[in-house]
């Protein structure tokens, strides 16, 4: 294809395409004048003139320099133009020219009238104002769609400055269209960002500000003015701002000014001072805006209850009203439009304290500083007569000398429905807890009562309430449901609600009571078990210490350990044998101790210890675990237990300074029960080595690297201490096979390694070889591992090593008689260095497991047998492909086994080494597990029936101890190729191989029976091993043992194929009887030749005895054409005795031959017919044709049943299977004639039977 080269001139002139926007647009496209300062990002303005801008968020008008550029951008809409003052128009900086959209194509033209293509190339049109030219039509067509040239967009030769020349498009792939096509603004297009230079915030009035309105009194949340702060290249943080007032009217007519951000109020409503101002601090809930974005703040205000008519406009005087760490600009002052003040009564809401706020009754109740769900305040919300109510917001406040953090999960709860309205987890910088969109509808005259909750996390000594009004007004919003205005409600019954009058509105404040501390046995003390013998710093008890509402600095603590001597010498267990007790936490760090017993008590029993050091536990539950150092004295079976008594602990509230109990209201000093650990018994290091049951008894080939010979299990369970080995020995037990080499130094293996964890006391669970200092690659009876870093093994978890070795060597029958056989295992306790890790004790040490025996093998074995689904005989038709002929499935042993060579025959079923008629298939096929391996283009059989599938090693690779089903399929030429030769049978498979292995046998050994002892001609190599499997042994049992072999089952090729099925509309269920009743409906299909019905033979079947003796007709689906007639004539005579027709005949036959064609089996038909004309039953290739068959069923009565069925009965039988056809080779296909055509295989679906018809 040519370069793309388009020239040319348009019949339009330039003028047409430089006609300016307002003469498309018209005057009343326009939309509402802006205010100076409304103008935002994306905006498109214009002044007087006819000129249109785009607003950049560089904060930059750029022009469209013509129609045609607009068009690309906003199509033919103009409706989103707004217009401007000239003088705040020229008081944007112009930016530049806006260039065609991204994702356009385009070409260069002339400033001419009428213009003419300067540039013949078409340019598609990229971000970044880049053109990139298509090379030839075809990739514009890819791209773009047939449509291509009503696409492109002219651009003046005099407006080519705007854009750069990129790389051309050569291909589809170099231009992703819908990536130009989401270019989404001129913004992106062009990469404009926010207002240039560090710190900036760009003031200007929202283009979506409230329009200008009438305003009822007694309104509440009104919003005035909508202004847009943005930032430039990095955040700004206004932390202060005032609001200014202006109009004709008074300031007291605005009872409160607020700030709402995200619909959301900001800060706490403010009053107008003498200036007309109100201040808002924001310093402690900032508001930020993130650089280059836009955050929009509302300025509001409740409406008191008057009658003026006055006016007011709230707004943003000067840039110095904004308290801001960045630089502000913008055009001052920033008001927004007139509200007016109208006479106008809207509904009411009055809010009183609920029955269940604890103010109400209780008054200051005190709060467990860990308690759940506290309700803090209830609220009642009424509603006038006027309108409904709509509750779209409530702010819970913060109020008393509580941190925020005191306070957590802050409910609003609908107590009226009794379902919650929501959660927030914490409360914001400004203590507040806000509940949005709850969209909650009061009918008038109702009321809904609202209550706050909280859980709480501390705060033990201050004080906390939640209010609804922020001391200027209700902090919440809510809005009559009729007119839509916010409602200001009033609050009533101030002295039962809140706790300081009528002016305050501080509802309840709730005193949280003094910190307490519990103390129990925790889930991390030593489970009951072994302790080391001469152990120091040993875990004997672990308590839970939980503290809530304040820390807790503990002054004094008491605990007790008992001893015993148990099971040990006596005398050893006395309590002077335990010194240096300390409590520990978790990390490590002590709390209180080390401190000893009296050094009097030379006895066993009690030691009770009062440990004076002082500690601070914070809130929460901190873990405190009891250790001491137990005398190398004790003696295994000692015993020792720590408990804590009742009001063991003496401490003090860090914040209240109040003493410590177990509740916080309570009198009982922790703990308020005893605590008594486990019993710890000491006990000497002790290990056990046992080897594994696994691997089990197996082989291995030769030349297998790191072959697991052992798994070696090291318990240290039954000791008091974490095991440290250093060496481990293991044996070797070997019987050698019969011959000249002995088993010694252990013959055939080499590499010797041990593999395991070096530490399974920690959380990291890992198997490596374990580093030794010695060589394990010696050859010995027995070899030890000494290990570079002693092993640890966890006395809670067992330890397992992995002995592996590399097989070198293995003598087979041909040369040492039997196979060497190896078995490794520790056997005894000194072939294992261990002492106990925490007293470095020697540990007592036992030995289980002989191990099993592996024998080395010269090779794996491969094992081929007939699959199970193994596919039936069947007639195959030309053309047909993938025909599923063979299954065999591969299984190996001891190693993977590369198959590489298969040979395959395809013979006449005979067994006797004579090929098929091998025209009629075209392609073999081989395919393992569902995978085509080997010729994609499949394999030919050569003049012999032969075809020898060569494999790539690595292809067809059969696991080690696993299986593969290999699956032959065949392809059929077609019908001109194709002999259907009279009893001409096809059997395929894998070939045989010859008695030594070294010749092909064809098919001769192929055999269902046992005791053939054949094999399969397949060239296959251990993978591990690398020698060559013995032909001798690729069999049904994989050794040279008596065996078995298989070819696929007979299959016959034909041109054509008959198929017979059940027809969807074939009777069943409830019949009636009589005569010319349809008994059977059939769907007769031929596939690849037109084929001819030439006998039908039909059976009875049933409960029925049927009586007519009306005729057996077969006719076409419509019933136009009768196909068979069978009358008394056919059937000697209509009489019970005679089994006629459909009364009991067994077998009722219609066929070309009429009543002799049953003859050949020797006693005839008793009911046979001929086809109404010669090969009248036909059916052409690629089609289905129905028939149906009628007879007479009188006399069958009521709960009997008959069915038909299309086969034969077993005698005066004249079918093989019930339908003998022929294809247009003229052979008959399942006729009983005593032609060769009864081997076919069977008809498909044949025998079939009709549905069970009741009466």
């Amino acid at each position: 294809m040519n370069d793309l080269i388009k020239t040319g001139k348009k019949v339009f002139t330039f003028a047409v395409v430089f006609t300016t926007i307002v003469w498309s647009i018209g005057v009343g496209a326009l939309a509402l004048p802006l205010t100076a300062n409304a103008v935002t990002s994306g905006d498109l303005i214009k002044g007087t003139g006819t000129a249109v801008y785009y607003y950049g968020a560089d904060a930059k008008r750029y022009v469209f320099p013509y129609q045609a550029a607009y068009s690309s951008w906003y199509g033919s809409t103009f409706s989103g133009v707004t217009t401007m003052t000239d003088a705040d128009l020229i008081a944007i900086p112009f930016g530049g020219n806006v260039t065609v959209r991204p994702g356009k194509l385009a070409q260069v033209v002339s400033m001419d009238s009428p213009w003419m293509v300067m540039d013949p190339k078409v340019y598609a049109v990229e971000k970044d104002n880049v053109l990139r030219w298509v090379k030839t039509a075809d990739v514009a067509v890819a791209i773009f769609g047939a449509t291509w040239e009503s696409q492109i967009v002219a651009i003046p030769e005099a407006l080519l400055t705007n854009y750069t020349i990129g790389a051309e498009i050569n291909a589809a792939g170099d231009y992703t269209l819908a990536t130009q096509q989401a270019v989404a603004s001129i913004n992106e297009c062009k990469g404009l960002t926010g207002v240039s230079g560090t710190g900036g915030l760009s003031i200007a009035l929202a283009s979506d500000t409230p329009a200008a309105a009438s305003v009822p009194k007694g309104a509440a949340n009104v919003y005035f003015t909508k202004v847009n702060f943005t930032a430039g290249a990095a955040d700004a943080t206004i932390t202060g701002l005032k609001v200014t007032r202006s109009g004709l009217g008074i300031d007291a007519n605005l009872s409160a000014i607020k700030l709402f951000v995200d619909g959301v109020q900001r800060g706490t409503s403010q009053s107008l001072g003498s200036v007309h101002q109100a201040t808002f601090s924001l310093t402690s809930n900032p508001i930020v805006v993130s650089a280059g974005t836009t955050k929009a703040v509302v300025l509001g205000a409740d409406i008191a209850v008057a009658t003026a008519f006055d006016q007011h406009v709230l707004g943003i005087a000067l840039a110095s009203d904004i308290t801001t760490t960045a630089t502000v600009s913008g055009t001052f002052p920033v008001n927004g439009n007139t509200m007016s003040l109208v006479n106008t009564s809207i509904g009411s809401a009055t809010i009183s304290g609920g029955p269940l706020n604890p103010g109400a009754s209780s008054g200051d109740v005190g709060i467990d500083p860990a308690a759940v769900g506290f309700r803090f305040s209830q609220i009642r919300i009424a509603a006038g007569s006027t309108e409904p109510l709509v509750i779209e917001q409530i702010t819970a406040i913060k109020n008393g000398t509580a941190a925020n953090t005191d306070v957590k999960n802050i409910e609003l709860f609908n107590d009226t429905a009794g379902t919650s309205l929501g959660t927030v987890t914490g409360l914001d910088s400004n203590s507040k807890a806000v509940f949005s969109s709850l969209n909650l509808t009061v009918a008038k005259g109702a009321y809904v009562e609202l209550s706050i909750k909280a859980d709480m996390a501390g705060g033990s000594g201050r004080t906390i309430g939640f209010d609804v009004h922020d001391g200027t007004s209700f902090a919440g919003m809510i809005k009559g449901g009729t007119f839509n205005f916010g409602i200001a409600p009033t609050f009533t019954n101030t002295t039962a609600f809140c706790d300081t009058g009528v002016t305050d509105y501080t509802c309840q404040r709730q005193t949280i009571n003094q910190g307490y501390l519990t103390v129990s046995k925790s889930a991390s003390a030593p489970a009951t078990g072994k302790i080391p013998v001469g152990g120091t710093n040993v875990s004997l008890m672990a308590f839970d210490f939980t503290v809530a509402g304040e820390p807790i600095n503990v002054t004094q603590t008491i605990v007790t350990y008992t001893t015993a001597d148990g099971t040990g010498t006596a005398g050893t267990g006395i309590r002077t044998n335990v010194t240096n007790f300390t409590l520990v936490k978790a990390d490590g760090t002590i709390l209180a101790g080390p401190k000893d017993g009296d050094t009097t008590h030379t006895s066993v029993g009690a030691e009770t210890l009062t440990v004076t050091d002082g500690y601070t536990l914070p809130i929460g539950t901190t873990v405190v675990y009891a250790k001491a150092n137990l005398s190398t004295n004790m003696t295994a079976g000692n015993t020792i237990v720590v408990s804590m008594a009742v009001t063991a602990i003496t401490g003090k509230g860090a914040n209240s300074g109040k003493t410590t109990y177990t509740t916080s209201t309570g009198a009982v000093v922790p703990p308020a029960t005893a605590i008594t650990g486990n019993t710890m018994t000491l006990q000497g290091p002790v290990l056990a080595i046992t080897t594994a049951a696994t691997p089990v008894v197996g082989s291995m080939v030769i030349n297998a690297q790191d072959q697991i010979f052992a798994y070696l299990d090291l318990d240290a369970s039954a000791g008091g201490e974490n095991i440290r080995v250093s060496s481990v020995k293991v044996t070797d037990t070997c019987v050698a096979a019969a011959g000249p080499v002995t088993c010694t130094l252990y013959t055939g293996l080499n590499n010797l390694e041990l593999w395991g964890d070096p530490d399974n006391t920690d959380a990291t669970v890992v198997n490596e070889r374990l580093a030794t200092s010695n060589s394990t690659a010696t050859n010995g009876l027995t070899t030890t591992f000494t290990f570079q870093t002693p092993i640890v093994v966890s006395k809670t978890a067992i330890s397992r090593l992995t002995l592996k070795a590399d097989v070198t060597t293995a003598y087979d029958a041909d040369t040492d008689g039997t196979a060497d056989t190896h078995a490794f295992n520790v056997a005894a306790g000194g072939d294992v260095t261990a002492i106990g890790a925490t007293t470095g004790n020697t540990a007592s040490k036992s030995v289980t497991g002989a191990g099993q025996a592996q024998t080395l093998r010269a090779s794996g074995t491969l094992k081929v047998e007939k699959a199970a689904d193994m596919p039936s005989a069947a007639q195959l038709v030309s053309s047909s492909m993938a025909n599923e002929v063979a299954k065999y499935k591969f299984t190996t042993q001891y190693e993977p086994v590369d198959v590489t060579t298969i040979g395959l025959y395809c013979g006449n079923n005979a067994q006797a080494g004579t090929a098929c008629t091998l025209g009629n298939i075209a392609k073999l096929y081989v395919y393992a597990d569902g995978a085509l391996v080997g010729n994609t283009s499949g394999y030919t059989l050569d003049a012999n029936g032969r075809a020898s599938v060569v494999l790539d090693s690595g292809t067809l690779v059969i696991p080690k101890d696993s299986y593969k089903t290999i699956t032959l399929k065949a392809d059929l030429p077609d019908k001109t190729q194709v002999t259907t030769s009279s009893g001409a049978v096809i059997q395929i498979g894998i070939e045989c191989a010859g008695a030594a292995g070294t010749t092909q046998n064809k098919d001769n050994t192929w055999a269902d029976a046992a005791g053939v002892n054949g094999d399969y001609w397949i060239i296959a190599t251990g993978q591990s091993s690398g020698a060559t499997i013995d032909k001798n042994t690729i069999n049904s049992v994989g050794t040279t043992a008596v065996s078995q072999n298989f070819g696929s089952n007979g299959f016959s090729a034909h041109k054509g194929i008959l198929t017979v099925s059940l027809n969807a509309s074939s009777p069943s269920g409830t019949q009636t009887a009589g005569s010319n009743k349809e008994v059977l409906r059939l769907n007769l299909t031929a596939t690849g030749d037109d084929v001819t019905i030439r006998e039908l033979e039909l059976k009875n079947g049933g409960t029925a005895t049927i009586t007519g003796t009306d005729t057996l007709t077969v006719k076409s689906d419509d019933l136009g054409t009768t196909y068979a007639t069978l009358t008394g004539a056919n059937c000697n005579t209509y009489s019970a005795s005679a089994n006629v027709c459909l009364e009991s005949a067994a077998t009722i036959s219609i066929g070309i031959f009429g009543c002799t064609v049953g003859a050949a089996d020797g006693t005839g038909d008793l009911c046979a017919g001929a086809w109404t004309t010669d090969n009248n039953l036909q059916v052409a290739a690629g089609t289905t044709k129905v028939i149906r068959i009628f007879g007479d069923t009188t006399g069958a009565l009521s709960t009997k049943t008959y069915q038909m069925t299309v086969g034969p009965d077993g005698t005066n039988m004249t079918t093989v299977y019930g339908v003998t056809y022929r294809d247009s080779s003229g052979t008959d296909v399942g006729d009983r004639t005593g032609s060769a055509s009864s081997t076919y295989p069977a008809t498909k679906n044949l025998p079939l039977s009709g549905g069970s018809l009741s009466y």
